[in-house]
């Protein structure tokens, strides 16, 4: 099961340089406080801890059905 909370993180922006943010994580969702931070064209940019791990994967609309069909089962909670 995921971690709730909320920390620190960084992502790649459209122009290729990394950017501190903030990070919620929900249940299901792991989210970036600064909006103004995500463009559309970000989605498959990976975001990181700051430790460099990867923590999630960024999205800028809704569920990709090629993505999401293309996933493992164990990927989706009910």
């Amino acid at each position: 099961m995921p971690v709730k909370g909320r920390g620190s993180a960084r992502v790649l922006s459209l122009s290729g340089e990394w950017m501190d943010c903030t990070v919620t994580a929900s249940r299901k969702w792991l989210t970036i406080d600064q909006e103004e931070l995500v463009a559309n064209g970000m989605s498959g940019s990976p975001i990181l801890s700051p430790e460099g791990r990867a923590i999630g994967l960024m999205s800028t609309g809704e569920q990709n059905p090629i993505l999401r069909a293309n996933l493992p089962a164990w990927f989706f909670h009910r």
